[in-house]
């Protein structure tokens, strides 16, 4: 049924399409202006486009910007938010849209700094028989390090005559009152259909030809391509070209139902008054299965008939694919080997270049030896070389594409130099411990709060008091106490080693656990989101403290001990956990310092158990998926150096390690195990399951519905991050859910056409209840009245992802707050998509869009290990729990009528402040919120 409805919606999407083109056509004529004035013709004209969701016109520019000549027409947005962007791109030689109808991303949609865009405009600069030439400026504003910012953007679209390429020069000015730095991207979201745009996506780069999922680091080098699987001129491919000495990376995505080329360029740091401008160019042409050479007149591809030998005559077909009505051209040639050199002089051809069409050269060559030769060609116009991809600064104005003779080497196709201009690192602070724990001439000890961060380029200020350490928790709980270890320029900072003693009441109880870790440091090379975070060391895995011998040589290990060497300190991470019954009062201990074995210090420890314990499940029912899972593959711990029966060992109890971590840590996981036999095994471990899944059948149900946990499962709807167009089709599965289960559907959904799905999805997210599409605001939380009545009628909300499992670089503690958030927000859990991606080697490469975006635990010397991240997640769950410990309190309090009013209301002021999370965005505040959330529990209680 599915297929069905996929079917009849796509033939839906293409008359629409198809309707709306002639439709543009028909009102160009009413507005007496015929295509036929100029060879290229520009104009004004509304854009509008028919809402997937609501099947409704929406006009999105009343006075947009259309371009046209024989073989391209287009729209080009000029107000905000989409100013800039084409979001109407048809391919007149096959008649096809090459915008995506279900979403308002096209063409050219730049990012940078994070900003919004406060006007802008369009104008129309020129039209003639040869091109036509118009000009859209915005402004985008914001703030960066707590400093205004604008920056003006002006982009000028060139369309010519005969041209199936579009020309966009991109000049970005800072015209606010301080510097910006930022790396500029150009996105361009294209690809609708099974034909169009959809296929396998490619980059030439120096190691090779990219391939495959889009879970990548971005390519380097001259071109991104979206296209579709076989040469075809039924069908087009776009292809991104930009000035390379500007490219810092380029990637490609084609996931249905996403179709992006991004090109990341190179670092701007503009002062005020300062602009740089960035050629770039859109080619549309017949579609090449491989492409090894582009410029916007035209794109190449290399087939060969046969295996090709050294000694052995092979015949190569060139296949290119014109952007441009050239007409018959000479092709002169020549093949060189990987030094330049030629091997041989290639026989001039004739070559018909029309838009539109795929023109074949053949050529015979044999190759003398394995290696790798390219076939060069150059165009000629009569006695004139045509020089390809000035437009764009192309490095390569001529046609060259690679020969690989035997085996393939690491180096195919030779890179492309581009300006090498890095990151900057990050700068030296100076950072004062919370507490100085020991202060001497052979080191110096400081307790740091929690989720803070200590760097290598960290200078420290001690303070002349010496205290004891301390941390505070309730029954139940985790914490973590973090110290640091400064050291003498002369000291070995390797030489130092810590102990820990147990940690007991005055009647000898021990708290269950006390963990001693140090933290690791990750290189990055490059900056998540090419946003504005320092490359270099960033702090994150936690390491029993035994890592520099166990893996010695890890590079990891290796990398590590340079950096510590280099700073002159080195910083722990304790973690203790009270049992739930645990008596409250003071718990003390003793952390002891030796240097080269030698005793050189130690502090005491002092922890307070409140007297209040955290529920057995988490209040917010948090959950993750586990999307990159690999910690059961053998490869990362080979790169640590274990032996292969240590390996084994891991490798095979590696999931059940990680559900009890992040179970103990009061997660749930959600992907690779589910149902009566997975619950029965793992709803005991720490904290239990709050969020149940994988139960999709009678005896699932019914062991829920015994144990009253219904309301804890999900069944997440087959239809992730969906478009409000997909919303029907979600009605539909839901309904026939329904009809068979009772496990609640969970449906991620960011979209605004929720109505139809009332009644149907039980747990929301992605959905804020404050969104103006639930209706009017409604008190005390402000949520819309729709959703009010929702959450009256049994439905949840839960928020999506969170900064801490998202890149490293993020702040933990603003993340932490999101959470204090939830609680002011009134949802009911957060779902973030992994807290386990990782690749086959972690520590080297762990890219997405960032760095170790969803890698919250890691390859550690004896197995999975935690991070300061997973800390911080679990630190944001009990958070919450210590919210609604002190709502429950508040509401007994009342109710018994005892409690001091001064008491209720400072309670009250936190418990139904929606502003929360801005009280508690730096470590400090977190800590004496929480300090004094815990007070209020334990005095309202008595």
């Amino acid at each position: 049924m599915r297929s069905g409805l996929t079917g009849v919606i796509r033939a839906a999407m293409r008359t629409m399409w198809s309707s709306r083109f002639f439709a543009l056509a028909a009102s160009w004529a009413c507005l007496g202006l015929p295509s036929s004035a100029w060879a290229v013709t520009a104009m004004r004209a509304p854009y509008s486009r028919v809402d997937p969701a609501t099947k409704r016109e929406k006009t999105i520019d009343p006075d947009a910007i259309w371009l046209e000549n024989e073989h391209l027409k287009l729209a080009i947005v000029t107000v905000p938010p989409h100013a800039g962007q084409i979001l109407s791109l048809v391919y007149k030689p096959t008649g096809q849209e090459l915008c995506n109808p279900m979403t308002l991303q096209g063409y050219w949609q730049d990012r940078g700094v994070p900003g919004r865009m406060t006007r802008s405009e369009g104008d129309i600069l020129s039209q003639s028989d040869d091109q036509a030439q118009v000009r859209v400026t915005y402004v985008n504003e914001g703030e960066q390090d707590g400093a205004k910012f604008a920056l003006r953007h002006a982009k000028t679209y060139t369309l010519k005559k005969d041209a199936s390429f579009i020309l966009v020069d991109w000049k970005q000015e800072n015209v606010g009152p301080g510097k910006v730095m930022y790396n500029p991207w150009i996105k361009q979201v294209g690809g609708c259909g099974e034909t169009v745009l959809n296929g396998p996506w490619k980059i030439p780069v120096p190691e090779g030809t990219i391939e495959g999922g889009w879970d990548v680091e971005p390519a380097a080098n001259w071109i991104a391509r979206l296209s579709g699987k076989q040469d075809s001129e039924t069908a087009p491919m776009a292809v991104s070209l930009t000035d390379f000495r500007r490219i810092f990376r380029q990637c490609t995505w084609s996931k249905p139902p996403r179709y992006t080329m991004e090109t990341t360029l190179t670092r701007a740091d503009l002062k005020a008054g300062e602009a740089i401008e960035v050629p770039t160019a859109l080619l549309v042409a017949p579609n090449l299965a491989e492409v090894l050479y582009a410029a916007p007149e035209l794109a190449a591809s290399l087939t060969a008939s046969g295996e090709v030998k050294p000694g052995q005559a092979a015949t190569f077909t060139v296949n290119i694919a014109a952007g441009q009505d050239l007409g018959e051209k000479r092709l002169e040639g020549q093949v060189v080997n990987a030094n330049g050199e030629i091997i041989t002089k290639l026989p001039n051809r004739q070559v018909q270049l029309k838009v539109g069409k795929i023109s074949k050269v053949k050529y015979d060559f044999t190759p003398p030896q394995d290696g790798v030769y390219y076939l060069e060609l150059t165009v000629f116009d009569r006695q004139t070389p045509l020089r390809l991809g000035e437009s764009v600064k192309s490095q390569k104005t001529y046609i060259t594409l690679p020969i690989v003779v035997g085996p393939r080497p690491a180096v195919v196709v030779r890179k492309w130099e581009s300006e090498d201009k890095g990151f900057p690192g990050r700068k030296e602070q100076q950072v004062k411990p919370w507490r100085t724990l020991v202060r001497s001439d052979a080191l110096k000890v400081g307790q740091v709060l929690v989720p803070e961060r200590i760097f290598p380029e960290d200078k420290f200020i001690f303070g002349e008091k010496v205290e004891p350490a301390a941390i505070r928790l309730a029954g139940g709980e985790y914490e973590c106490l973090q110290f640091l270890v400064d050291l003498p320029e002369q000291v070995d900072p390797m030489a130092l080693s810590v102990a820990v003693s147990p940690i007991k009441n005055d009647v000898g109880e021990a708290l269950e656990k006390a963990i001693l870790r140090e933290q690791i440091y990750l290189t990055t090379e490059i900056p998540s989101d090419f946003r504005d975070f320092a490359v270099g060391q960033w702090p994150d895995p936690l390491f029993e403290t035994d890592w520099p011998t166990k893996i010695p040589n890890a590079p990891i290990t290796k990398q590590n001990i340079e950096h510590i060497r280099k700073c002159d300190h080195r910083v722990f991470w304790l973690t203790v956990r009270a049992q739930p019954d645990a008596r409250p009062g003071l718990y003390k201990g003793t952390v002891k310092l030796a240097l080269n074995g030698k005793p050189a210090g130690e502090f005491p420890v002092e922890v307070k158990v409140n007297d209040f314990a955290l529920s057995r499940r988490a209040t917010l029912r948090c959950s993750t998926g586990m999307v990159g899972w690999r910690a059961n593959r053998p490869d990362n711990w080979k790169t640590l150096g274990l032996g292969d029966e240590e390996i084994s060992a891991i490798t095979k109890n590696a999931m059940d390690s990680y559900r009890r971590l992040i179970l103990e840590y009061g997660w749930s996981p959600t992907m690779f195990g589910g149902g009566v036999k997975f619950w029965e095994a793992y709803d005991k471990v720490g904290r239990g399951l709050s969020v149940f899944t994988g139960g999709a059948n009678k005896e699932g149900e019914q062991w829920l519905i015994e144990r009253g946990l219904l309301k804890y499962a999900i069944i997440y709807a087959p239809f992730d991050e969906h478009t409000d167009g997909k919303v029907p089709e979600v009605v539909e599965w839901a309904k026939k859910w329904k009809a068979e289960h009772k496990i609640p559907i969970l449906d991620c959904y960011y979209g605004s056409n929720v109505k139809p799905l009332f009644g149907l999805v039980d747990v929301w997210l992605g959905q804020s209840p404050l969104s103006s599409w639930w209706g009017k605001p409604t008190g005390p939380l402000g949520w819309g009245h729709l959703a009010v009545e929702r959450k009256k009628a049994g439905d949840q909300f839960m928020s999506c992802n969170a900064s801490l499992q998202w890149h490293v670089e993020f702040d933990p503690a603003p993340g932490r707050a999101q959470f204090w958030d939830d609680f002011a927000a009134g949802v009911d859990g957060r779902y973030v998509y992994s807290t386990c991606r990782w690749t086959d080697d972690v520590y080297k490469k762990n890219w997405t869009t960032g760095n170790y975006m969803g890698c919250v635990v890691y390859p550690g010397p004896h197995g999975l290990t935690t991070s300061i991240r997973m800390e911080t997640l679990r630190d944001a769950v009990e958070d919450y729990d210590y919210l609604a410990i002190l709502r429950d309190t508040v509401a007994k309090a009342e109710a018994a009528g005892k409690a001091p009013a001064a008491l209720v209301a400072e309670a009250k002021a936190i418990i139904d402040n929606q502003k929360l999370a801005e009280k508690v965005k730096t470590a400090e505040n977190i800590n004496r919120m929480r300090n004094r959330v815990a007070d209020l529990i334990e005095k309202l209680a008595e």
